[in-house]
This record gives structure tokens, C-alpha cells and sequence, in this order.
């Protein structure tokens, strides 16, 4: 299994930057960020493994002329879930973006907060710190 270091950076005045590269293991994620840093003045603020998804899988994955959307206009898509864990709020937040966005999904300024594939993509979406998100708290238009 290989999987992509996504290191992001941060120079002495403030400008930010991103590398990628894939590696063989987990193990070798954190070898190849000493030696990216060790070939920086920059400092890393983070950096994450990702795991390759078998897109093949993804029945009709194409892009479609059906919508009048770009890839540049995102539909954001605001999730709530239950965090039992914690005193100060007791509901975790996740938003994501989905570029060129279907028209049952938002057309106008607001989406359908009941639409079936956003309330599927929710039930698998997890906050940072583990939550699972529940609900659909609206869709707006964002960039």
C-alpha cells in the first residue's frame, strides 16, 4: 500500500507553501518529512498520510454539462454531530466543499438540507477531533 505525505509549510515571513509525495508505509511518512525539513528553511505546521481511494469503483465518474456550475463554484455543505465529550459545546461542526454542485443540491441560495446524497455523505463524515456528524445544519454557496 502507498500513501501521500501532505506536508504543509510555513516560512520566517509568514508565506505559506504545500509539498506531496508518495510513500511505501506509514513509517516511512515521518522519514520523509525529517528529510524534507532537513532540506528547508521553512517550518512544517502539518502533515498527514493519505490513503489512496479506488476510484474505479465510483459508478459514473465522470464530469457531466448538466449544471451550469464550475469546479471553482463550491456548494458548502455544513454538518452537525452530538459531541457527548465535551463540556464547552455540545455539538461538533464539519464543512466541506463540493465543486460544480448538482442542482438538487443547492439551486439558489440555499440547499436542500433534507437532500439524500448530502445526508448520505454526513453519515460518514467525522469532525477532527472523532465525532460523528448526524445532520445537515444548511447548504450555502461558498468559495
Amino acid at each position: 500500500m502507498s500513501y501521500l505525505l501532505h506536508i504543509e509549510w510555513v516560512d520566517v515571513n509568514g508565506e505559506t507553501g504545500s509539498s506531496s509525495a508518495w510513500v511505501a508505509s506509514t513509517d516511512d511518512g515521518l522519514t520523509v518529512a525529517k528529510a524534507f525539513k532537513a532540506a528547508s528553511n521553512a517550518r512544517i505546521t502539518s502533515a498527514e498520510l493519505r490513503e489512496t481511494v479506488p476510484l474505479q469503483t465510483i459508478t459514473n465518474n465522470t464530469a457531466s454539462n448538466n449544471n451550469v456550475e464550475t469546479a471553482k463554484t463550491k456548494a458548502k455543505i455544513k454538518m452537525r454531530g452530538a459531541d457527548a465529550g465535551s463540556l464547552a459545546s455540545p455539538f461538533a461542526y464539519v464543512t466541506v466543499g463540493i465543486p460544480a454542485p448538482i442542482g438538487t443540491l443547492i439551486n439558489g441560495v440555499v440547499g436542500d438540507t433534507s437532500n439524500t446524497d448530502a445526508n448520505d455523505l454526513a453519515s460518514h463524515v467525522l469532525s477532527p477531533s472523532g465525532v460523528q456528524m448526524s445532520s445537515i445544519e444548511k447548504i450555502y454557496y461558498g468559495s
